[in-house]
């Protein structure tokens, strides 16, 4: 569903500029482009499923973070533009800690016990979402608010430290954006937004790569985040 909403917005995009183009000159019928940054604070959450040899363990988890963007828009009319929204810094969750005890009594040794220790976290690494922005009637002080949809990719890189043995690789996940903003114009092109943006990522599963029989899953994997930003229009 999520792929099919990407191919949309970008079929979308590519339509509004062949229609731009198809009466005028290349580009004549652009408005212009706009460059900003943002920052933002989010809210994420997911549950978590573990696999091992047929048992399975599942655990809600939520975490916040901030961080920051650069933005850049191509407008296609006074209404709708097309943008770009790149995360330079890393997103990461808080680190999970857990001691698992092996009981190794024997009658040699009655009482033996071994902890070992697991630690993991994971990072989010070059968000990137594509959207559509639409402007609305609707107004207020001199601003208006608008709309948003977009689809984003990321990648998720795992880094765990296993005290029993074992490793997962990295992958990658999609995202789904819904959006509500208001801009307001200043003076020299510039502006300011402030927004509220939900999203729903697609569920991701890793293998450990030491024991096929345990793996670990992660669905209903959404977010939240509000942001301010400032841009200016050329």
């Amino acid at each position: 569903m999520k792929k099919l909403l990407m191919r949309t917005i970008l079929g979308f995009s590519s339509l509004l500029l062949m229609v731009s183009n198809s009466s005028a000159g290349p580009l004549d019928n652009i408005s212009g482009f706009s460059v900003g940054v943002s920052g933002s604070h989010a809210v994420y959450a997911a549950t978590g499923l573990e696999k091992e040899d047929g048992e399975q363990t599942k655990e809600y988890g939520a975490f916040t973070h901030s961080h920051g963007s650069v933005f850049v828009e191509l407008d296609i009319n006074d209404a709708v533009s097309v943008g770009l929204d790149w995360t330079p810094s890393e997103i990461t969750t808080p680190q999970a800690v857990n001691a698992q005890h092996d009981d190794l009594t024997s009658p040699a040794d009655p009482g033996g016990e071994s902890m070992k220790e697991n630690k993991a976290q994971v990072s989010f690494e070059n968000h990137t979402m594509l959207y559509l922005k639409a402007d609305t009637p609707v107004e207020l002080k001199g601003g208006n608010f608008y709309f948003l949809l977009g689809v984003s990719t990321v990648d998720i890189l795992t880094e765990e430290t296993l005290g029993t043995g074992g490793r997962y690789g990295n992958t990658d996940t999609t995202g789904v954006h819904f959006g509500l903003g208001f801009e307001k114009d200043m003076d020299n092109g510039m502006f300011i937004r402030a927004q509220v943006v939900g999203a729903d990522y697609d569920d991701v599963e890793v293998t450990n790569a030491n024991n096929t029989s345990v793996s670990v899953k992660a669905e209903d994997m959404i977010g939240a985040q509000a942001s301010i930003s400032v841009g200016k229009s050329f």
